[in-house]
């Protein structure tokens, strides 16, 4: 167990010594865009649907109790209205920056309640007990070193008794979460996984991927490696990911030299 800032920072964290699916995935996209992660130029990014989906994650793998200790939708009061002061407003803002909590809005409160309920009632994860913590652990860091690099994993959950990696996603629309999956490179993120756990522990696990629709009828769907084509899906991603992680050891030497290829170097048809 570890907290998500060790995780995730780059300066003085864990980040930025070990490779993740998160920069591993970027490299995919765009070498340039690697190169400027590490190095500091460009900053992992905020936003509300990336604190929609934290919030979503902790309520459905760590449960209530964690999802109250790390959240807060309380704001203070107006006393002349008796009315929240508004978002914008410096007595909210200054409120903001003396909580020890992160502070959701009511609107993203009530949301992740529901998606974690709409979770919490799809067949099989209902039947498996998916998110069962007596079963599982949520968000365990497992760190290992492949293709001669220090890499590291936080899981969305891990079930002991299938058991299963589970990666867990928000969406906006489910009809158009596999697309999704694709072009957010899902199973490169999936195989990632898997690849480390089973260096660092001999067992290669199958993936299961939940994922949930952040608007009404909050609809769940589950995907698993262990049905036809899961496994070979998996297993083209994880080859692209070896081959990724020798060409991030061959640029390695000129991490702060040359600027690396954005992958549109060459002239290409518009044959679209």
């Amino acid at each position: 167990q570890e907290k998500s800032e060790v995780y995730h920072g780059m300066s003085g964290g864990k980040a930025g010594k070990n490779l993740s699916s998160h920069l591993l995935t970027a490299f995919l996209k765009s070498a340039r865009m690697y190169q400027k992660m590490i190095s500091g130029e460009i900053e992992r990014e905020d936003s509300k649907a990336f604190q929609d989906g934290r919030a979503a994650h902790c309520i459905v793998g760590e449960g209530w109790e964690e999802f109250n200790e790390q959240f807060t939708c309380k704001s203070p009061v107006n006393e002349k209205t008796g009315k929240p002061y508004g978002p914008l407003t410096k007595v909210f803002q200054e409120w903001v920056e003396s909580q020890d909590k992160e502070v959701l809005t009511e609107g993203q409160w009530k949301l992740a309640l529901k998606l974690g309920e709409a979770v919490a009632r799809h067949p099989f994860v209902a039947q498996n007990k998916l998110f069962d913590r007596t079963n599982g652990v949520a968000e365990g860091v497992v760190r290992a070193t492949m293709e001669g690099l220090p890499c590291q994993i936080r899981m969305d959950f891990l079930n002991y008794n299938l058991p299963f990696l589970v990666e867990f996603k928000t969406c906006g629309n489910l009809t158009y979460f596999e697309q999704d999956a694709k072009r957010f490179r899902y199973p490169n993120q999936m195989a990632f996984y898997r690849s480390v756990f089973e260096a660092a522990t001999g067992d290669r696990l199958p993936v299961i991927l939940v994922g949930v629709e952040k608007v009404e009828p909050y609809r769940v769907g589950a995907w698993s490696s262990k049905l036809p084509g899961g496994e070979e899906t998996l297993n083209l991603a994880e080859e692209e990911n070896f081959r990724a992680m020798n060409q991030i050891k061959g640029f390695a030497s000129s991490l702060g030299g040359d600027p690396w290829p954005t992958g549109y170097e060459e002239l290409r048809s518009l044959a679209l």
